[in-house]
C-alpha cells in the first residue's frame, strides 16, 4: 500500500480534515465519499486522497478497499465501537454498545448467561446452575417456576393449588386453607369452634368440640346421661333422661309436680320439698320449717291444735274404786261426776294414827288432789305434749289443816299423768301408790294419736298396817279424769278411793 501524499499521518486522517479543511486532493465536506477533487478519481499525481482507501474519503456509495470500512466518509480500519457490524462482530451499536445493552461492548449480543444483566433479563449469574438465586433462563426465582429455590418446600412449575404442592410453594398441610387430598375441610386457621376442626375434620356433634352457633355442648361421647347428651344439647330436668352429674334423682320427662314419682326439679318427691304429694300421704308441704304454727308439720301432716279429755261416754269409763269397809249412809263421795274432767297428777294426803275409831295404824283422813292439763307443744317441727298451769281441787276429809304441817305428797313425774291407783288397808284405806304414765304423740296412718306410753308405779306413800285392797287402772291412751274419795263422817277415814278415767284426744283445725 502507498502513503498519501498529505502532511498528516494516516491514522489522524479525520482530524487533519477537522484542522485543515480537508487533505490535498480531497474536496472539503465530502462526507459521504461520492465527492472528490478536480483531480481523476482513483489517482494521486496531484496529492489526492485514493477514494476508498485508508483515512481517504469512500468511493460512491460508501465503499473502501478490502478490510475498511466507511465511517463518517472515510475509510477506516473496522474497530468494534464504531456502528458499523464488521467482519467477527455480532453486532455495533457505536456509543450505545454497553455489557447491559442490548449490544455489548465486544460487540457480542447479550445473551443469557453472559455474566451480564441484559435487556428482559432479571438477573444473569453467568452459570449453569439453575438453584442458585438466578435461573438459567436469567429469571430471579419465583414460586411456580418448577424450581425449588430458597425457602420453598416445593415448587411444581403449575398453578395448581391441591397437587402436593401449594400455589405457594409450600407442602400440603392442614390448616393451610386449601383442602388436599385426606382433608375433609380446610378453613385454614386453628379454631375448633366452626365448621372444621382440628385434623381438617368436619364439624360433628361427638367431635369434642363445641361448634359455636350450631352446638349448645359437645363432651365427645354418645352418653345421654352425663351433662352433655347424645345430640350436643345439655342435660336439663323434664328431658325423660336422669342425669346424675347435673344433679337429677329422676326425670320423668313431664311437668306434673305432684306425680308421686318425680318433681320439675327432678328430685324425688319427699316430705319437705313444698310439694304436696298427695300419693305420699302428704296431706301439706311447709318445707319442714320445724314449726307448727302453720298447721303443717315437718312429717307433712295436718297439725292438731290441742289436746283434751274426751267428754264422749263412749270414752269415759265407769267409775272405779278400791275400798275397806262398807259404806254408811254418813258416808260421802267427793268430787261431783258433772264437774269437767281434769288431768291428774296426784294428790296431798294426810296419813293420822289420832283417831277415834279408824284404828291405830295410820290411815288416811284428809286428800287434795292436784290436776295439770296436758298442753299441745311444738316439738321441733312436729307435736309434743307438756303439762300446763297446775291446780288443786276436791279437797276432802277431817283436820286438812294439819296437812300443810305434815303433808305426803304424791304426784307424777313431769310430763306424766295419774292412770291408775293401788290401796293397802283393813276397814280404812292406809297407804297409796300411784301409777303414771306419759303421753306421746305419734304418727298414725296420714295423722296423729296420742297414746300413754310406759306405766311408772311410785312408791306408796301412808301406813303399813292392812293389806293389799286392789287397784284400778285406766285403759291405755285414758288417764284419770276424776279422782274420787269416801270417807267415814265421823272420823274423816278414808273409806274408798275411785277414779273415772278419759281418753285422750287430739284437736284438729
Amino acid at each position: 500500500m502507498r502513503t498519501p501524499s498529505f502532511p498528516c499521518p494516516r491514522l489522524a486522517f479525520g482530524l487533519c480534515l477537522l484542522l485543515f479543511g480537508g487533505c490535498s486532493g480531497g474536496g472539503a465536506g465530502d462526507t459521504d465519499g461520492t465527492q472528490g477533487t478536480t483531480g481523476t478519481a482513483g489517482t494521486a499525481g496531484t496529492g489526492d486522497c485514493p477514494l476508498g482507501t485508508q483515512g481517504c474519503p469512500c468511493s460512491a456509495g460508501g465503499a473502501c478497499g478490502d478490510g475498511l470500512a466507511c465511517v463518517g466518509g472515510t475509510c477506516v480500519a473496522p474497530t468494534c465501537g464504531d456502528g458499523v457490524v464488521q467482519e467477527g462482530e455480532a453486532c455495533d451499536a457505536g456509543p450505545a454498545n454497553a455489557d447491559t445493552g442490548v449490544c455489548k461492548t465486544d460487540c457480542t449480543p447479550q445473551t443469557c448467561g453472559d455474566g451480564f444483566v441484559g435487556p428482559g433479563e432479571g438477573c444473569d449469574d453467568g452459570n449453569d446452575v439453575d438453584d442458585d438465586g438466578c435461573t438459567n433462563d436469567c429469571k430471579l426465582p419465583t414460586c411456580g417456576d418448577g424450581v425449588l429455590q430458597g425457602a420453598e418446600a416445593c415448587d411444581d412449575g403449575n398453578d395448581v393449588d391441591d397437587d402436593g404442592c401449594t400455589n405457594a410453594c409450600t407442602l400440603p398441610s392442614c390448616g393451610d386453607g386449601i383442602v388436599q387430598a385426606g382433608e375433609a375441610c380446610d378453613d385454614g386457621n386453628a379454631k375448633n369452634d366452626d365448621a372444621c376442626v382440628v385434623g381438617c375434620e368436619v364439624a360433628t356433634c361427638g367431635d369434642g368440640f363445641v361448634w359455636s352457633g350450631m352446638e349448645a355442648c359437645d363432651d365427645g361421647n354418645d352418653d345421654d346421661d352425663d351433662l352433655c347428651r347424645a345430640d350436643c344439647t345439655p342435660a336439663e330436668c323434664g328431658d325423660g333422661i336422669v342425669q346424675p352429674p347435673a344433679g337429677e334423682a329422676c326425670d320423668d320427662g313431664n311437668d306434673v309436680d305432684d306425680d308421686d314419682t318425680c318433681t320439675n326439679a327432678c328430685t324425688v318427691p319427699e316430705c319437705g320439698d313444698q310439694i304436696v304429694q298427695a300419693g305420699l300421704g302428704e296431706a301439706c308441704d311447709d318445707g319442714k320449717n320445724g314449726a307448727i304454727d302453720d298447721g303443717c308439720t315437718d312429717a307433712c301432716l295436718v297439725a292438731p291444735v290441742g289436746i283434751v279429755l274426751s267428754e264422749d261416754p263412749n270414752e269415759v269409763t265407769s267409775p272405779d274404786y278400791v275400798s275397806g269397809m262398807q259404806w254408811d249412809t254418813g258416808a260421802t263421795w267427793k268430787p261431783n261426776l258433772d264437774a269437767a274432767p281434769q288431768a291428774i297428777r296426784g294428790f296431798a294426803a294426810l296419813f293420822s294414827a289420832v283417831t277415834q275409831n279408824c284404828g291405830p295404824d295410820p290411815v288416811v283422813v284428809a286428800t287434795k288432789v292436784r290436776a295439770a292439763p296436758p298442753t299441745l307443744a311444738d316439738a321441733g317441727g312436729v307435736p309434743g305434749v307438756a303439762s300446763g298451769a297446775e291446780a288443786d281441787f276436791g279437797t276432802v276429809g277431817f283436820s286438812f289443816g294439819a296437812m300443810d304441817a305434815d303433808p305426803s305428797l304424791r304426784l307424777c313425774p313431769d310430763g306424766q299423768w295419774l292412770v291408775g291407783i293401788e290401796a293397802t288397808g283393813a276397814t280404812y284405806i292406809h297407804s297409796v301408790r300411784l301409777q303414771c304414765a306419759p303421753l306421746e304423740i305419734v304418727e298414725e296412718g296420714n295423722t296423729y294419736a296420742v297414746h300413754t306410753g310406759a306405766i311408772t308405779t311410785l312408791p306408796s306413800a301412808g301406813g303399813s298396817g292392812g293389806s293389799l285392797l286392789g287397784s284400778v287402772a285406766c285403759p291405755a291412751d285414758y288417764v284419770v279424769g276424776h279422782f274420787f274419795v269416801r270417807w267415814d263422817t265421823e272420823e274423816g277415814c278414808h273409806i274408798a278411793l275411785g277414779i273415772v278415767c278419759n281418753k285422750v284426744k287430739l284437736v284438729f283445725p
